[in-house]
């Protein structure tokens, strides 16, 4: 016999949102400790050489630094150079 599902099952939770921060260069320093720098997406923040356990756990991505101190990034604004009328 099927077992029927319930009608008014609670609401999933939503997924994870992703980090910004992405892998842009990955190695193996002299000591055969994996590397990685990551980039923001975000806000451009390029990070230093950081140890990983590995490429895969590295393109999972990490959260910003610069982004996690700023309340949000400001969005750019054109400036628009037209004399009053």
């Amino acid at each position: 016999m099927a077992v029927q599902l319930d009608l008014f099952r609670p609401a999933r939770r939503p997924a994870a949102p992703k980090p910004p921060m992405q892998v842009i260069d990955a190695g193996t320093a002299p000591e055969g400790v994996n590397i990685v720098r990551l980039e923001c997406t975000v806000c451009g923040h390029t990070s230093p050489w950081l140890k990983s356990r590995g490429v895969t756990a590295g393109s999972k991505g990490r959260v910003c630094p610069a982004c996690k101190g700023a309340a949000a990034p400001a969005p750019t604004a054109e400036v628009s150079h037209k004399e009053p009328s």
